[in-house]
């Protein structure tokens, strides 16, 4: 009688696959759902839409056509008898925040897929398990057509397919956990992660074994989680440096060192602060940087110090994917980037940015920096911001508002190769700090600004022996270099 039952339900499967999906329909024991009286199910035929609220189902389950499942609660099919605990028959969606147990008490399936279903589990948690007995009691796992996790249909060919989007499931059986699928597949942070060294191949889930082969994973059970991203870098041994964001953390394991960005990437080397996979102040050891395509998705709130140190770097790959919006720090982050030639930080947004001290000191190839594009109305720290820039002769800086700058000390400083300065939108306040903000810039002859400046700071000017007012005529003078004497030397533009 069992067997003629579950011959009878298959064959129900396969005939109504094979005409098309019917209209979305729920049977639950062989009965329309409409006529079922137990507590947490509900059923509205104009949207094919089944909700379960903390359910618990003794029968089993078949929805055919489009079908919506929405889950609320901790819901329970369960099986007293040999079956299939959910059969499903078309195309289906199990999701919503609570959770799915499909458990077989005697032999039976989890849940059944037939002929060209596709089931898609998404942002919920389902739980199916087959049994299926040998001629000494349960768990023997004899019988084909018992004893699965989710599967397609016995003794057919492999045509439904499975879909795990941001959700979790377990599934197991004697016979097989996910098997007798055409497809698998896992989609927004889905991953089996166990076991591990799993493949899908053969219409299944199949583990690397002892042994070293794949085997069809069964009893042990398949688990599929959803793995949130997470930022961080590998160091290969060859020194290529790679930022990423995503789930395949721990597939970085040979010939490399992982570092991970939530955990902590600053450290303290000789007093000075750098990165973990710097390690100090002048790296010579890490030739090429590179920011992976996942990492546009991350938001870091902080930058400081990202590439400091790495001194025989000539260029960042991928800098693109590097998003600043939520930064509130971009101190240090190419410091004595020695090598570096150029930088294109156009799509840099510095709206929440508050420090950006330091932030190009000592780049000491660099030619020409076009900030046009920053956003620094917030900004109270810009000490040594360009500080010992030698090569640096453009520098475009009208984007620029310093109305809320606290220090602007050495900022410019020994960065020998400017000539010309457009400061116009530069201002200081009474409590800006501006000592030493030019000195040593050798070759600076013009510094266009407006009227504003006010504040302290001593030894601005010194050491720029080429500075001339080209209005009034005015040129260097030792005893004259100090933010007193800005209306003196400098081109004041209103």
């Amino acid at each position: 009688m069992n067997r003629l039952r579950r011959l009878l339900t298959i064959m129900m499967v396969i005939v109504a696959t094979a005409t098309g999906w019917a209209q979305a329909s729920v049977t639950i024991g062989g009965t329309p759902v409409s006529s079922y009286s137990g507590e947490g199910v509900a059923w509205n035929e104009a949207t094919g839409t089944l909700n379960l609220t903390d359910a618990r189902i003794e029968g089993s389950v078949e929805l055919t056509g489009q079908v919506q499942v929405v889950l609320d609660g901790d819901n329970n099919i369960e099986l007293m008898d040999n079956g299939t605990c959910l059969v499903v028959n078309g195309n289906v969606t199990i999701s919503g925040e609570g959770s799915l147990n499909c458990s077989c008490m005697m032999e039976g399936n989890g849940i059944l897929l037939g002929s060209n279903s596709t089931l898609t589990i998404r942002d919920c948690s389902v739980v199916a398990s087959g049994q299926s007995w040998d001629t000494g009691g349960m768990g023997g796992g004899t019988d084909p057509d018992y004893g699965y996790g989710i599967a397609g249909l016995p003794n057919y060919s492999a045509t439904a397919t499975l879909v795990v989007d941001h959700a979790n499931v377990q599934a197991s059986g004697p016979n097989g956990s996910i098997c007798r699928l055409a497809a698998l597949t896992l989609q927004n942070n889905s991953v089996i992660t166990s076991p591990q060294n799993t493949s899908f191949m053969g219409g299944g889930v199949y583990a690397l074994s002892s042994y070293g082969t794949y085997e069809l994973v069964k009893d042990a059970g398949v688990t599929i989680s959803v793995t949130e991203p997470e930022p961080y870098a590998v160091l290969l041994d060859n020194g290529e440096l790679t930022f990423y964001y995503d789930i395949y953390v721990d597939t970085h394991q040979y010939n490399c060192t992982v570092y991970k960005l939530n955990d902590g990437y600053v450290t303290t080397v000789n007093g000075q602060q750098c990165t973990k996979w710097a390690g100090s102040h002048n790296n010579t050891s890490i030739t090429s940087v590179s920011i992976d395509q996942s990492f546009d998705t991350f938001r870091p709130s902080n930058c400081s110090y990202l590439f400091k140190g790495l001194s025989a770097v000539t260029s960042i790959e991928g800098l693109e994917y590097l998003h600043t919006d939520n930064a509130t720090s971009l101190e240090s982050m190419f410091q004595n980037c020695q090598s570096l030639t150029s930088l294109d930080l156009s799509g840099f947004s510095t709206e929440k940015v508050r420090v950006m001290s330091e932030m190009f000191d000592g780049c000491q190839s660099l030619t020409s920096l076009d900030l046009s594009s920053f956003s620094t109305a917030r900004v109270t720290m810009m000490n040594n911001m360009f500080a010992y820039c030698p090569q640096l002769t453009s520098l475009d800086l009208s984007g620029f508002s310093t109305a809320s700058a606290t220090t602007m000390e050495g900022m410019f400083q020994y960065s020998t190769g400017l000539v010309t300065l457009d400061l116009r939108n530069f201002a200081t306040g009474p409590n800006t700090d501006a000592s030493y903000m030019f000195r040593g810039c050798s070759a600076l002859q013009t510094i266009f600004c407006n009227n504003t400046w006010d504040g302290s700071g001593s030894g601005l000017f010194g050491g720029c022996t080429n500075l001339r007012n080209s209005i009034s005529g005015v040129s260097y003078d030792a005893a004259n270099i100090d933010i007193a004497d800005v209306s003196t030397l400098i081109d004041i533009l209103l």
